[in-house]
């Protein structure tokens, strides 16, 4: 069909053409021709405009029927997406509120490993045998990052240099202004510096300078128990986990606290929803009858 559209479309415009062509025949036969042309010219104009109407005809019908071939198309394609989406939220809602109540689930059940074995390991430091450190907290050894004590890094030897000794012990190395100024004595690695009036001892000493990595501490994390928030799966249900209270201290220092938090917030879970909104409200409407 749009084949034949396409055709038309050159078709139209050279039947139109044709009928100028005529018409401007006829014009010139006014003035020049006889009766007789005149009515076989006019004859010729009478077809190609039939022509044009037959072919401006076919091209409008075909058109209308391609635009409702493609409305169509276009409504039943419309309808195959909304099926298909009516059909997900039926066949998917049960699947994916398992999914969720069951990595809930999950969560929670890791939550519980975790502060178990944190009560064990507290009741192993109240209780440590000789000669064992104390074992740090389960949770953050399993997810902070450990600290790293001080290292010595790369290194180098400097130059001699004059420092002050003496009564000047600590003052560090000769001001570069002020070394011109020190006389050495005796073996030459110790001397005499005058400086403002005043003479001071110095020696020659030699550094290795040493870059050192500074002690860091454990990159910390934000415990679970404080930074989870399980909400309610549906409206009217208990949270699955709401956070802690904040104030429970550091990482695995209260365990047993947390454990007893699980434990309620499973009891809150078993009671039915309860639906949050206010009761309905009436009112009174008057509908004719007679």
């Amino acid at each position: 069909m749009r084949s034949i559209l396409s055709q038309l479309a050159t078709d139209v415009p050279a039947a139109e053409a044709l009928v100028d062509e005529l018409e401007n025949r006829r014009r010139s036969l006014l003035v020049t021709g006889d009766d007789g042309e005149l009515d076989a010219i006019d004859a010729k104009i009478v077809e190609a405009n039939r022509n044009v109407e037959r072919l401006c005809a076919g091209r409008d019908k075909m058109t209308g029927r391609l635009a409702e071939i493609e409305a169509a198309a276009d409504q039943a394609q419309k309808i195959k997406a909304y099926r298909d989406a009516a059909a997900m939220v039926a066949n998917m809602g049960p699947e994916v509120e398992k999914l969720i109540r069951d990595g809930c689930d999950m969560v929670i059940d890791g939550l519980r490993k975790v502060h178990l074995v944190e009560q064990a390991i507290n009741q192993a430091n109240a209780n440590l045998p000789d000669n064992e450190a104390h074992l740090p907290s389960f949770e953050l050894t399993m997810r902070g990052i450990p600290g790293e004590p001080q290292q010595r890094g790369k290194s180098k030897i400097r130059d001699h240099e004059w420092h002050y000794t003496g009564n000047a012990e600590g003052w560090g190395a000769v001001e570069a202004q002020f070394v011109g100024n020190v006389t050495p004595i005796g073996d030459g690695k110790t001397g005499k510096l005058n400086r403002s009036g005043s003479t001071f001892d110095v020696e020659l000493r030699r550094y290795r300078e040493v870059e050192v990595l500074i002690e860091r501490g454990w990159a910390r994390p934000v415990p679970l128990a404080l930074s989870l928030r399980l909400p309610a799966f549906r409206v009217g249900e208990a949270d699955i986990w709401a956070p802690f209270n904040p104030g429970f201290g550091d990482l695995g220092s209260n365990p047993a606290a947390i454990l007893d938090h699980i434990d309620r917030l499973k009891q809150e879970r078993l009671r039915p929803a309860m639906d949050p909104r206010p009761d309905r409200s009436t009112k009174t409407v008057l509908e004719l009858v007679s």
